[in-house]
């Protein structure tokens, strides 16, 4: 990968205004991953996106950018000035996966 280019996007947002960024990217080619906890996990933005991590039972998961960077390392997301963090990781279900 090459300086400032993006392969993946992490999406740390949630209803409309995630289901409107996912609805870009896709215009552009990237493929999204939605976050999620336990009470979005049937929502419109986490069953759209090409893939889908569960944050935690608490919608307060959501602000915990410790929580949120360590998945888009695990999911392969470009971040940081562009530099590629890891594998990027294949399609997943559309269908979530419970909260552990």
């Amino acid at each position: 990968m090459t300086k400032g280019t993006v392969s993946k996007v992490l999406i740390a947002n949630r209803g409309e205004i995630s289901c409107r960024a996912q609805r870009a990217c896709k215009r552009l080619g990237l493929p999204c991953v939605a976050v999620y906890t336990e009470p979005d996990a049937l929502s419109l933005h986490v069953l759209h996106a090409a893939e889908s991590v569960c944050l935690g039972a608490s919608p307060k998961e959501y602000l915990s950018p410790e929580r949120l960077l360590e998945v888009a390392k695990s999911t392969g997301k470009s971040w940081t000035g562009g530099r590629d963090q890891g594998q990027a990781a294949g399609r997943a279900a559309k269908q979530p996966k419970q909260c552990s």
